[in-house]
């Protein structure tokens, strides 16, 4: 893991900002729902910064997010597991991911919006939601699934868009 220069520590610093504001201001909040654009910086920084990084700047998003917009429920450790996988998995499929071919840069895309979709937002963050709200997952599944189905194709579209967009950025 390289150490970053005081320039990309801005941009990663912007970005984490850019997160939290797109995670809790420009969402739709259902009592067990929620769709945000927050993984829009978090595409880019996965983009830049690769995957241990963009797991930490998931770890500092979820904390600062948390003080400045507490959660109704409190803060959760769950979901800040949550977000570091995420983040993990984005810097692990997109890092320099404009270097590969168009059809590869799409399969990586789309496998990485299924394991997300599917295995955290839907899988592991609904048995969190269990856990606090104290309801059946068969409860809390049918909302989410409409939410999951929803969300697939739409960050498909947006983070193949902006992979084309931040492929002319240079950070360094």
């Amino acid at each position: 893991m390289k150490k970053l220069n005081t320039k990309e520590l801005v941009y990663m610093s912007t970005l984490i900002s850019l997160h939290i504001l797109f995670t809790e201001l420009i969402s739709i909040r259902l009592p067990m729902v929620e769709i945000g654009f927050g993984f829009i910086p978090l595409a880019v920084i996965g983009i830049l910064f690769g995957g241990l990084y963009t797991g930490m700047a998931m770890a500092i998003s979820d904390g600062v997010g948390s003080m400045l917009f507490p959660p109704a429920g409190g803060w959760f450790y769950g979901f800040t597991i949550s977000d570091i996988i995420t983040g993990l998995l984005y810097g692990n499929f997109l890092y320099r991911i404009g270097s590969d071919g168009k059809k590869q840069q799409l399969i990586k895309i789309a496998m990485l919006v299924l394991i997300v979709n599917l295995g955290i937002n839907l899988t592991m963050n609904t048995y969190w939601l269990t856990i606090l709200l104290s309801k059946g997952m068969l409860v809390l599944l049918p909302a989410r699934v409409i939410k999951t189905i929803i969300m697939i194709p739409i960050q498909y579209i947006i983070i193949s868009i902006v992979i084309n967009k931040v492929k002319t950025l240079k950070v360094n």
